[in-house]
């Protein structure tokens, strides 16, 4: 766009000002969203004609980072609860979604399921730009990271971050709780994350022993002993099993 009219979207990173993008031609924009208080919109004319008519753009003062869903955490300047208690399944989006993340900015989406409940997060989309495989700040990623616990990084969990398409896009939390904090630096721009997430019982199953009022007939192999209730060969093979393990 250097010999053509365009418009210039300027962030402040450190108090300093750092531009975000140039546009121009016909193609429609991706929705930018600053990461503080002030954002410069400048347009540059360099030709006269009567047949390009320039844009029109929509603007909003937001305060939930463009994130629709969730409620606010007050602990958080960008964080939001899911509770199974509210929800039992739905979704979450990075900051401005489908526009551009803003940058340098940290948002926490904390998940609370009912007793005995995990969390299923998948990823219908996904853009953090980012050097794979650590997505780490040495690199300087943005990225997606897990935990399973509040306060205290999650070290078995590996971060998100670059494009991912396919599998491999699930997270599953080991208990009720879970954590999903997203970080961007002030060097990269992307699309950001559509993820969908749902709670699900844990599968507790018990074994159920069928009601009989006949004695059980007891085996001897090798030494060990096994109880037989005749009741359905079914349950005859299970309880004969189990008590082989045990002993």
């Amino acid at each position: 766009c250097q010999a053509a009219d365009s418009v210039t979207i300027t962030i402040y990173i450190n108090g300093e000002p750092t531009d975000l993008d140039t546009k121009c031609g016909r193609e429609l924009p991706p929705m930018y969203m600053s990461n503080e208080h002030r954002m410069t919109v400048v347009f540059r004319s360099l030709t006269y004609s009567h047949t390009v008519t320039g844009f029109q753009a929509d603007y909003a003062f937001v305060r939930n980072f463009g994130i629709s869903t969730g409620e606010p955490d007050s602990r958080y300047l960008c964080g939001f609860n899911y509770k199974s208690i509210l929800a039992s399944s739905g979704f979450f989006t990075s900051p401005n979604y489908p526009g551009k993340y803003p940058r340098i900015t940290e948002c926490h989406y904390l998940f609370y399921g009912q007793k005995g409940e995990k969390v299923i997060i998948d990823f219908t989309k996904f853009e953090v730009d980012g050097v794979k495989p650590n997505c780490d700040e040495e690199h300087k990623s943005d990225y997606v990271s897990f935990s399973n616990f509040f306060t205290t990084q999650d070290r078995k969990m590996d971060r998100f971050c670059g494009l991912r398409t396919g599998k491999n896009n699930t997270v599953k939390s080991d208990g009720e709780f879970f954590k999903v904090t997203f970080k961007s630096n002030g060097i990269y721009d992307a699309l950001g994350f559509m993820a969908k997430y749902r709670f699900v019982q844990t599968n507790n199953k018990q074994l159920h022993v069928p009601k009989t009022s006949k004695a059980p007939r007891t085996y001897t192999i090798g030494g060990d002993s096994c109880s037989l209730y005749e009741h359905s060969q079914q349950w005859t093979s299970i309880l004969c099993l189990l008590v082989f393990f045990l002993l």
